[in-house]
């Protein structure tokens, strides 16, 4: 079911970085070891392009993470070149360094964001509960589970 079958979901797109490494909008600067580029706290469900460039003399480990994968995505890149990656649920980017330098990284997410009615509660021992809630009132991000099938690249 996609976000636009439900009645009070739209999708929002947000890009951070670009390709113009002199604005440095995008830039990273990386230390030798683990570098955490990019991490997503939220728990709506996307679709995500990651653009990552290079800068450093050395080979860079990409590891991405997506929410409901139980392997990370990992890959190699030597010095001055890129790679393009896209996943869905996507969670967070870790760079590891061999030596200090730079990475231009770009990151396109598409997602969607539900707005539902609350329901109300059967049980009578919700009803004081009842009184305190304004009607039609609604929650906002609502937390998607993670597919069944979990799409690792």
């Amino acid at each position: 079911m996609s976000c636009k079958d439900h009645k009070k979901c739209h999708t929002e797109t947000h890009t951070f970085g670009t390709d113009d490494i002199a604005t440095s909008n995008g830039v990273f600067s990386l230390i030798p070891g683990e570098n955490p580029i990019f991490e997503d706290v939220t728990c709506n469900h996307n679709k995500t392009l990651i653009d990552i460039t290079n800068l450093t003399a050395g080979v860079i480990t990409i590891t991405i993470r997506t929410r409901g994968c139980h392997r990370d995505i990992t890959e190699m890149l030597s010095a001055g070149l890129r790679r393009v990656f896209q996943v869905e649920d996507f969670e967070s980017l870790t760079i590891n360094a061999q030596v200090a330098g730079g990475v231009n990284v770009i990151v396109q997410k598409t997602f969607c964001i539900c707005c539902e009615e609350e329901k109300e509660e059967s049980s009578s021992s919700s009803s004081s509960h009842r009184k305190h809630q304004k009607k039609g009132s609604s929650k906002c991000n609502r937390c998607h589970r993670p597919h069944k099938k979990c799409k690792c690249a």
